[in-house]
């Protein structure tokens, strides 16, 4: 399993499809094979250019059937209805060959045969590969495929043992009804997959378009795609080589002798062919891939043609036809098709299924019927091996097709990614609300009475600051950034507006340390306030890019702020900057994996680990970032957003976009880090899904030691107060000695904290919030912020202030509390009472004096927790998107238990 990286759990699913892949292959290289030597023998190669003009008219009503069945149903019952079709099919052929070729008039028949088998080999591919496709995602797929065509490759391999053994012991048609017993057989093996695995582009809806609404979209994204273009294009062309190849083979193999004789070289042909087919599946195809990239095998066939024809061209015999039919059944079935399957992920997501059967089930009919006519025309002009010049110039173009493709293939995959995540975001605006809860956008407009004016809020002091604001007056840019760090945030904006007017370097970059709470049009003012004070800031910059102490949200500002300014500076910095994220991102690996694993989250050594652990993801969101300014990968912000995507593909597809980007050897760098980000789910909001439990879930007492001398020495104050919690709690036999040993060494940004911790009750975590590290575990719980990592609600502390409610109190209006318990509070002119859950959040959006609304709930005992204001959560908002809350409102009464499990009906004890 280690050999062919297969991983555990992967095993089954892939034997499955192989399995599949098994059945179906055996039959349909044992049909082909049997029409193809009836064919020559009978009728003779000259015939072949009129079966290739004929058949794109049968494949212009088969190509959309299969699309709408497809669309309509879904791809297993395609699947079925195809294996169900090809059966009826093979056996009605095998009786009419039985018949028609004995009484001597075989021609209508013949061609039949030859144009069903071609039709299914077209069809059937696109049909058996949309299927896999739709169960494996592309990280999988890049390991498995090849395995899955080794499955393949072994029918095929068994179908030419067969043909060999039976040409010469049964009549032609026996072997038909094998092929459509073959068929039947393929068809449990599809439904037993449908059973045991999941579809991940199962939407559970049937899409209801029509034949001609699929062909319409399939075109718009042909048309809206440069990348699908040029893959249609690809595809297009390579089908006439292969006619053409096709073609220049069969007229030596017609000579070869009788129907067996011919029969037998097809069998021998094929069990050689696909033999090397199986060694490149199993053993070569995942190392290409692995070594030079997707979208560098492309440019491996049109390489192969050129020999092949090349060698039509100089020497036409039966050694240049083996060769054509090894570049055909070799290279192309198992490089080329196989890094197909890889490459039609970069194609538009949703219109992919569609787009791959218009080109393989349209284009190539059409490419065959082009090359068809072209033969017949030149079979009455130039010599059969002249034709081969045709091939030469074909293949020119589908290099320089092949090469384009190769410089689109990252592209495309992030405009997947960026459509997705569009998508998402679309579906999300449009989700409706419950009538009693009411968006944060909309707090503006219902309580005008709990907001400020939008303006600037300047005092006196910022006044006179902004009146001597200036170039030639520096002093008052640094006396303006000193008062950053403690400016209320409505300040905020028009310091900056003072720091760039001054255009004081050194004062701009102060600003940039001050604070980790800047909104993204705060960040832009200081990014301009960057460019507008010129080179004289780089200095600050860098020094704020290499300080290992310096907050991930500053180092990100300032890199932005360095790009705009200087973009040779990024250029000269940014390997220095990803190995030293590297590094910090491997030492917050190896401290994390030392701390054990505990059940109770309300522990110090939980807090601890997680905070350990965003710090990692944070690390790799860092690298990401620096990339991307580097110009080496797309931008960060779409693979972060695909990493957040619970569906394997688009986290597969960003693996993609990194591998390509970076090069597997530079991928590897950063592979342990990318498998081990957390993501989270849209729908459950559980931001530890995908977190790897630690491998050490019972570590030695002193790598417990290390860690917590480690933590309180750390100048992270909310780590420094976890170590603290697990030494006052004595978890894993730690003793509170351990903190007042470290507190000589603590860095004073955090000694605060600590000195908080040891002095409060550390007996319950349910009292009131009297401490920074209990309100941070509060916040952590709340659905509030659960978006958020233990460092970015540690930001907005300051955000909160405890509150106390005594027995019989109102909640405070126009504000957002977070109960600090579990509680119990009463609604008027009602007998019963309602019990809100610890941290979620409770606040009101209704207009003062309304008696009937939330705001008239009281307490009915006394009561803890966090309040904060409209206002400042509009500002949290603005800071991290992610954070929508919805706010209850209106009255409670209209609030099914069922419809909110946080809030639940009692009677009254009244």
């Amino acid at each position: 399993m280690r050999l062919l990286q297969i991983f555990p759990g992967e095993g089954a699913k892939t034997a499955w499809f192989a399995a599949l892949g098994f059945l179906v292959h055996c039959g349909l290289a044992m049909g082909l094979s049997v029409t193809d030597a009836i064919f020559l023998s009978e009728l003779g190669a000259d015939e072949l250019p009129m079966v290739y003009v004929i058949m794109p008219l049968f494949m212009i009503l088969f190509t959309p059937l299969s699309s709408y069945i497809q669309s309509r149903f879904s791809i297993e019952k395609a699947l079925s209805i195809a294996l169900v079709a090809i059966a009826c099919g093979a056996a009605i052929l095998g009786l009419l060959f039985q018949t028609a070729i004995g009484n001597g008039n075989p021609g209508l028949v013949i061609f039949s045969g030859k144009i069903f088998t071609s039709i299914w080999y077209i069809g059937l591919y696109t049909i058996f590969w949309n299927f896999v496709d739709a169960y494996f995602p592309l990280s999988e797929g890049k390991r498995l495929y090849g395995i899955i065509n080794a499955g393949s490759c072994g029918g095929v391999i068994l179908a030419g043992g067969l043909l060999t053994a039976l040409s010469s012991r049964v009549d032609s048609f026996w072997i038909l009804y094998i092929w459509a017993a073959l068929s039947i057989l393929s068809i449990p093996v599809g439904i037993a997959i449908r059973r045991r695995f999941v579809n991940l582009e199962d939407t559970g809806e049937s899409d209801t378009e029509s034949v001609a609404d699929t062909i319409r979209s399939s075109m718009r994204a042909v048309r809206r795609s440069k990348y699908a273009l040029f893959t249609a294009l690809l595809y297009f062309l390579l089908p006439l080589l292969n006619t053409a190849n096709e073609y220049l083979s069969f007229s030596v193999f017609s000579n070869y002798g009788s129907e067996q004789e011919i029969i037998a070289l097809f069998g021998q042909l094929y069990s050689i062919a696909y033999v090397f087919n199986l060694i490149i599946s199993l053993f070569a195809f995942n190392y290409l891939v692995a070594r030079i990239g997707v979208r560098n095998i492309v440019l491996i066939q049109p390489l192969v043609y050129f020999a092949a024809f090349f060698w039509y061209f100089s020497d036409f015999t039966f050694a240049a036809a083996v060769f054509g039919f090894f570049a055909y059944q070799t290279i192309l079935c198992a490089v080329d098709n196989n890094n197909a399957n890889l490459l039609f992920n970069a194609l538009p997501h949703h219109e992919k299924r569609s787009i791959r059967t218009f080109i393989e089930g349209m284009g190539e009919p059409i490419a065959i019927a082009i090359s068809g006519a072209a033969l017949m025309y030149g079979l009455n002009t130039f010599p059969t091996g002249k034709i081969a010049l045709f091939g030469i110039a074909t293949t020119f173009i589908a290099a320089i097709t092949a090469y384009i493709i190769n410089q689109l293939y990252v592209g495309g995959i992030v405009d997947n990614l960026k459509d997705g995540n569009n998508r998402t975001k679309n579906a999300a605006d449009a989700t409706p609300v419950l009538p009693c809860k009411q968006s944060l956008s909309q707090l503006e407009t219902r309580n005008a009475h709990a907001h400020t004016s939008s303006t600037l809020r300047i005092d006196s002091a910022l006044e006179k600051l902004t009146q001597r604001a200036g170039p030639e007056r520096p002093y008052t840019a640094r006396a303006a950034a000193s008062r950053l760090r403690s400016a209320e945030t409505e300040e905020i904006f028009g310091i900056l507006e003072i720091l760039r007017v001054s255009r004081d370097a050194h004062a701009i970059v102060d600003a940039i340390r001050a604070r980790l709470d800047y909104t993204e049009r705060e960040g832009q003012t200081l990014m301009d306030s960057v460019s507008d004070a010129g080179l004289g800031a780089i200095p600050g910059l860098l020094n704020i890019l290499h300080h290992p102490q310096s907050g991930y949200p500053t180092r990100s500002l300032a890199w932005n702020a360095l790009a705009g300014l200087s973009f040779a500076q990024v250029e000269f910095a940014w390997e220095d900057l990803l190995v030293q994220a590297t590094q910090e991102a491997e030492f917050l690996r190896e401290v994390s994996v030392l701390i054990p694993d505990t059940m109770a989250v309300h522990t110090g050594l939980w807090m601890l680990r997680r905070s350990i652990r965003d710090l990692e993801d944070h690390a790799f969101e860092w690298m990401l970032q620096i990339l991307a300014t580097a110009g080496r990968i797309p931008d960060h912000t779409i693979i972060l957003a695909s990493l957040n995507s619970g569906n394997p593909k688009d986290r597969a597809n960003a693996a993609e976009i990194l591998i390509e980007g970076l090069g597997i050897t530079g991928f590897r760098h950063i592979e342990t880090y990318f498998k081990n980000y957390r993501f989270s789910s849209s729908e459950t909001g559980d931001s530890t899904n995908g977190m790897p439990e630690s491998t050490y879930s019972d570590p030695a007492t002193s790598d417990i030691h290390k860690v917590i001398h480690l933590a309180l020495r750390s100048n992270r104050p909310w780590i420094a107060a976890a170590a603290t919690q697990a030494c006052i709690r004595r978890e894993a036999n730690l003793h509170r000695d351990l903190v007042w040993s470290a507190l000589p060494h603590t860095p004073s940004s955090s000694r605060s904290s600590i000195l908080s911790e040891l002095s409060t009750d550390d007996n319950s975590i349910n009292t009131s919030p009297d401490s920074p590290f209990k309100r941070l575990m509060l916040l952590r719980d709340s659905p509030l912020l659960e978006m958020l990592r233990i460092h970015e609600i540690h930001a907005l502390l300051g955000y909160f202030d405890a509150v106390s409610l005594p027995s019989d109190a109102p909640w405070p209006e126009g504000f957002v509390m977070i109960p600090h318990a579990d509680a119990e509070w009463t609604i008027p002119a009602s007998p019963k009472r309602v019990r809100i859950a610890r941290g979620f959040p409770l606040g009101t959006t209704s207009e003062p004096g309304d008696r009937e609304s939330s705001a008239a709930l009281r307490t009915t005992a006394p009561t803890y927790g966090l309040v904060i204001s409209f206002e400042r959560l509009q500002r949290i908002h603005q800071i991290h998107p992610k954070v929508e809350p919805s706010i209850l409102s209106e009255r409670f009464s209209e609030i099914p238990p069922a419809n909110n499990p946080m809030i639940q009906a009692e009677p009254s004890h009244a």
